[in-house]
């Protein structure tokens, strides 16, 4: 089996679980599948590595840091003024 059909069997297996941690997190259905669809993509890459040790606790760690970096960005986005911008 090469490491794509295990990364596939993988996330098959662990979708449910690692969306229902996501959303213990977020508290919010779409943000949760998010996180999770990031959370899977990183681990991707660090696939041929992890995948003989302990994959889903790597998958856990990279949603905690996912989550909380997320967390801590500044929301730069819009700022309520009295008149419009030009």
């Amino acid at each position: 089996m090469t490491a794509e059909d295990d990364f596939d069997e993988f996330v098959r297996a662990r979708w449910t679980a690692t969306a229902r941690l996501a959303y213990a997190l977020t508290l919010d259905h779409q943000k949760a599948e998010d996180l999770a669809q990031d959370a899977f993509t990183k681990l991707w890459f660090h696939w041929r590595k992890v995948r003989d040790g302990n994959p889903e606790a790597y998958l856990r760690k990279i949603i905690a840091s996912t989550f909380l970096s997320g967390r801590r960005r500044r929301w730069l986005g819009e700022r309520p003024t009295e008149t419009p911008p030009e």
